[in-house]
Order: C-alpha cells, then sequence, then structure tokens
C-alpha cells in the first residue's frame, strides 16, 4: 500500500514536471525578394491567431525576422505583391524567395525549413492535379453529373495526400 502511494505521488510529480516544460521555440525567417529592391510585406497570423500581423520590411531585395512561438502553426505572406501564400512557422530557420514579377506558383519558394518544403511539394502537388478539374467544375458547359465526378475526385485527392502525409505536417494541414 504505502509502495503505490509513493509511486503515484511520483507520477504525479512526473507529470506536473512535464506540464511545465516551457515548449517555446525560436525561429529566424530570412530571405530574399526579386525583382523589387525595397517595401514591406506582412505575415499573417504569426502569433497563431487570426488578426495577428506583422510587418516584414526588407532593403536591397533582403529581409530578416526573428521570433518565438510556443507551437507550430501556419502563417500567411501577404502583400502588394497580390497573393496569400501559406507557410509553416517551425524551429529553426526558414528561408523565403518572393518573387514579386513572377506569375505563377513559382512565385513564392521555400527554400529551407523541413515542414515547409513537405508543404510546399504537396501544395504544388495538389495545385497541379486539381486546377484542370476547377476549371472544367467551375465551367458553366459542364453537365451537373460531371461536376460531382470531379467534387468527388477532388475530394479523394485530398483524402490521399493527407494519408500520405499522415507523418508530417502537411497531413494535418490537409486535414
Amino acid at each position: 500500500m504505502k509502495a503505490k502511494t509513493i509511486l503515484t505521488l511520483v507520477c504525479i510529480v512526473i507529470a506536473i514536471n512535464l506540464l511545465a516544460q516551457d515548449t517555446s521555440f525560436e525561429y529566424v525567417i530570412k530571405g530574399k525578394v526579386n525583382g523589387q529592391q525595397s517595401g514591406k510585406f506582412f505575415l499573417f497570423g504569426t502569433g497563431g491567431r487570426v488578426g495577428d500581423e506583422t510587418p516584414i520590411t526588407f532593403h536591397d531585395g533582403t529581409f530578416e525576422y526573428k521570433g518565438i512561438s510556443s507551437f507550430l502553426h501556419t502563417t500567411f505572406v501577404s502583400s502588394d505583391f497580390g497573393y496569400l501564400h501559406p507557410f509553416v512557422i517551425e524551429p529553426g530557420e526558414i528561408f523565403l524567395e518572393i518573387n514579386t514579377d513572377s506569375i505563377n506558383e513559382k512565385k513564392f519558394n521555400v527554400l529551407r525549413g523541413p515542414r515547409n518544403v513537405e508543404m510546399q511539394k504537396a501544395r504544388r502537388e495538389h495545385l497541379k492535379f486539381a486546377n484542370p478539374l476547377l476549371e472544367k467544375l467551375y465551367s458553366e458547359s459542364t453537365p451537373e453529373n460531371i461536376k460531382q465526378q470531379i467534387t468527388d475526385t477532388l475530394d479523394q485527392f485530398i483524402k490521399q495526400l493527407v494519408i500520405d502525409n499522415w507523418n508530417n505536417y502537411t497531413g494535418i494541414y490537409y486535414l
């Protein structure tokens, strides 16, 4: 009986110590902007909350931002470049390349940051697969039964994307 009580107390103390651990991590977002020498863009949701926005100023086409976060989360880059692009706030260094004069998906590249590279790869696969189907889906000349097949195909693709990425942040993002 005494041994069970002591063992229970030890387990409680260990659990309390684990809960009290600081899980915050530092991150650095570095990068370059091609096509524009100076300006500003915004990171939305850097604090993990909707409505948080952080202005990032760049000079001579380069920028650096250091921050601390308590958890992994997705944030978005937005600017007068005309787009929103998701990426993951993760521990360590994240290196971004923004091409202001590009009109395709390569406008925004994540060059460093393991979770970001995984997510960028999956996002590009998704867009490559989905874009032609979405054009058909929103075409007025496409019959309703074909539209339903397209919707089902897109849903199945996302399910497979989540299954293929079950062990990383990308699976959670697409879930």
